[in-house]
């Protein structure tokens, strides 16, 4: 063979296996059945409304499309609330639930009667530990699945949840992908590819 058809060859497999790795670095979009970059309404730095946006991917879905682990994790924390403005959840367990699925929970929160904002924006938070340690927040949940505890594995494309709605102030059905305070939300828009 030739130098310059080794090189080429060379170069192919070297493209084939940045590709490869690259694929594998990148997260599976959340809203299955949807596209990396699909329905986004709303990317960090954008602001909602009249509010500074920081750190949080929102994406559009029908109510109920289920929602996606973007990547092999294991859970964290799992809650339910809402959103008084952008920077503050209110979060918590409620003691009536004695099933640990956003659904009871969500109905437990707001037989407790504290909620206040309209019942569709209360919902559930997922709290994901990545392979490489950080923590990626999902929010705007709800469904029947059970989480038992923390800890719990969850493959890439596992069912964590349904669409629902996460903050008061977008009123098509939405969630939250939100990256831990230790990485920049550019790095997460990356890892989906975008």
């Amino acid at each position: 063979m030739k130098a310059t058809s080794l090189r080429t060859l060379f170069a192919v497999l070297l493209s084939v296996l940045s590709l490869g790795a690259a694929a594998q670095n990148t997260f599976l979009w959340p809203i299955q059945g949807k596209t990396a970059g699909e329905d986004i309404l709303y990317r960090p730095g954008e602001d909602i409304g009249d509010e500074p946006n920081f750190n949080n991917l929102v994406i559009a879905a029908p109510l109920g499309t289920k929602v996606v682990a973007p990547d092999d994790c294991t859970l964290e924390f799992f809650s339910v609330g809402y959103y008084i403005d952008l920077l503050q959840c209110i979060a918590s367990r409620p003691a009536g639930a004695d099933v640990f699925n956003f659904d009871t929970m969500i109905a437990a929160l707001q037989a407790e009667g504290n909620v206040t904002v309209p019942a569709q924006y209360v919902s559930g938070r997922l709290v994901l530990r990545l392979k490489d340690g950080r923590r990626l927040y999902l929010d705007g949940l709800r469904g029947d699945i059970v989480y038992d505890e923390a800890g719990m594995s969850f493959r890439r494309g596992d069912v964590l949840g349904t669409v629902g709605y996460a903050y008061r102030s977008i009123k098509e059905p939405h969630i939250f992908v939100i990256p831990s305070g230790t990485w920049d939300p550019k790095d997460l828009m990356k890892r989906f590819g975008l």
